[in-house]
């Protein structure tokens, strides 16, 4: 599972003491099990990115990139699907769409061979967008399976956020009244461990919309569910479920190769 961090200032510049501490959080933490590249961008649409392991020494260099912008989203990449190179390193960008997605997901089309899948999703939704982009996001998760967290800056600068079947816990920070944001909720107490956050977990399969109003739902959305049992159809005897994820198959695998070293030992 990738990992995600977030900051979003409701008065136009971000906190920078904020913002480090997110980032020290996001190595001590978060760095270790997603090693697999790191990117960061903001609201100008700026992007920095690397197919190295987020260190300590990366930290300056963001900060000082940008200490100035309204909002950055950070992400740690845990390879599923795609090679580990830069240009699979999130943020992708495409037509002045930039996506960030923690997840697995299978498109109806794919665009670029040896792309990630993450990668595929953005220009699957950028295919729908007739100049609706919450539409084009609906349209385009109801013919894709998996699994999502998945921050979207579009070609109209709007700020959305949507997930199914992965983890995000936004937070406010009482005394500045920033947003932060992160995909497991203790890096948020670690990040912040002396301040009052009012803590709010977005649900799932609905669309948000990211403004100096907060986080405000936008939409709902369905994504493709596949059937098991002999049959994709819903009137068959096949059981609905939702496809098994290329993340969770790798996990599965994990953990029967973490066994069978336990009882070797």
């Amino acid at each position: 599972m990738c990992e995600i961090f977030f900051q979003y200032s409701k008065s136009g510049r971000i906190n920078t003491q904020a913002l480090v501490s997110l980032l020290f959080t996001a190595v001590r933490e978060a760095s270790h099990n997603n090693s697999d590249g790191f990117g960061v961008f903001n609201e100008e649409k700026q992007v920095l990115k690397s197919s190295d392991k987020l260190e300590y020494d990366h930290i300056n260099r963001i900060v000082e990139e940008f200490k100035g912008s309204k909002f950055v989203v950070i992400h740690l990449r845990m390879a599923t699907q795609g090679e580990v190179a830069k240009r699979n390193s999130h943020p992708f960008k495409h037509r002045e769409n930039v996506l960030v997605h923690n997840g697995s997901v299978d498109t109806p089309k794919r665009f670029e061979k040896g792309r990630a899948d993450s990668y595929q999703l953005l220009r699957e939704i950028h295919r729908r967008k007739d100049g609706d982009t919450v539409q084009a996001i609906r349209d385009s998760l109801r013919k894709t399976s998996g699994s999502v967290s998945v921050f979207l800056h579009d070609y109209k600068d709007d700020l959305y956020y949507f997930r199914d079947t992965s983890d995000f816990t936004f937070g406010e920070i009482e005394e500045t009244g920033e947003i932060v944001g992160a995909t497991r909720r203790r890096r948020l107490h670690s990040a912040f461990p002396n301040t009052r956050l009012e803590l709010f977990t977005p649900s799932e399969q609905e669309i948000y919309k990211i403004t100096d109003e907060g986080v405000v739902k936008a939409d709902r959305f369905e994504m493709k569910t596949l059937y098991r049992g002999g049959t994709d159809s819903v009137y068959g005897h096949g059981r609905r479920v939702t496809g098994e994820t290329d993340y969770e198959k790798w996990r599965k695998k994990r953990r029967n190769e973490e066994l069978e070293e336990f009882w070797k030992k």
